[in-house]
């Protein structure tokens, strides 16, 4: 990959963020986090690893698949798994190496960017506030919103936005936050994740206001904003200038 490209950026902001978050704490909930071979392995431990998302296998370096494979398989631990691959120039060799290994694939998430430079915070309305989390306890609300939109387990909420290495955003409106976000300052972009809007406040573009404050900030501190999404987002975060970059392949495996 040419790690100029803002594709290799994207992917290495989601790479080291996993393992900073594994080397932040080892909580109720959370992942154990580690390099196996060009792998960026997150063991899913407790309810973690019986939850959505159970063991994560992330492809940090080039390899060669049947090299890269040895390295990884059988796993040191046995459990559900997602592979995912960053974005490949030929990805054919990948998919008849994994098929081979009895992974069976899931589908492909949109890698997008965003240059950051020119962005102008949105006027809002009467009633509404957007910032950074101050205090504790303002944390916390905004964390609430994101468990309750995701459905996360106990602790998993806090593993993927640790206080003073993830910067946690929130929409409050009348007093109440109702929306949030997350910037993870890796690999010298700014990652948006855990984007979420209470249910009855949605279809309002409070995630557009929220994520537009968000790009205004984070210009003065990063050169681009990155962020991995579903199909269905895409022309979402398509008005806020993100482009689509590449996408990432995800392959399910099933060990005993």
């Amino acid at each position: 990959m040419d790690k100029n490209s803002w594709h290799y950026l994207a992917w290495q902001n989601e790479c080291q963020g996993w393992l900073e978050l594994g080397r932040h704490n080892l909580g109720p909930g959370a992942f154990q986090v580690e390099r196996v071979g060009p792998w960026v392995c997150a063991w899913g431990s407790g309810l973690a690893g019986q939850g959505p998302l159970g063991h994560q296998w992330l492809l940090y370096e080039d390899s060669e698949p049947p090299t890269a494979l040895a390295k990884l398989l059988p796993p040191a631990r046995p459990g559900r798994a997602t592979l995912r691959l960053p974005p490949l120039s030929d990805p054919t060799p990948w998919r008849e190496a994994l098929k081979a290994a009895g992974l069976h694939p899931l589908g492909s998430d949109v890698l997008m960017a965003c240059p950051l430079g020119g962005q102008t915070a949105p006027a809002l309305p009467s009633g509404f506030r957007i910032g950074p989390t101050q205090t504790a306890l303002e944390r916390r609300e905004a964390l609430e919103v994101v468990r309750l939109v995701f459905g996360d387990p106990p602790g998993l909420t806090e593993f993927f936005s640790p206080s003073g290495l993830v910067e946690q955003y929130v929409l409050r409106a009348y007093g109440l936050v109702v929306s949030a976000a997350a910037i993870w300052p890796f690999s010298q972009v700014a990652g948006i994740y855990s984007v979420a809007t209470l249910p009855k406040w949605r279809n309002q573009g409070l995630a557009h206001l929220l994520l537009t404050a968000m790009l205004a900030d984070a210009q003065t501190r990063f050169p681009l904003a990155v962020l991995r999404t579903y199909d269905d987002l895409v022309p979402m975060y398509g008005r806020l200038g993100f482009r689509s970059v590449g996408r990432s392949e995800r392959w399910s495996y099933r060990g005993d």
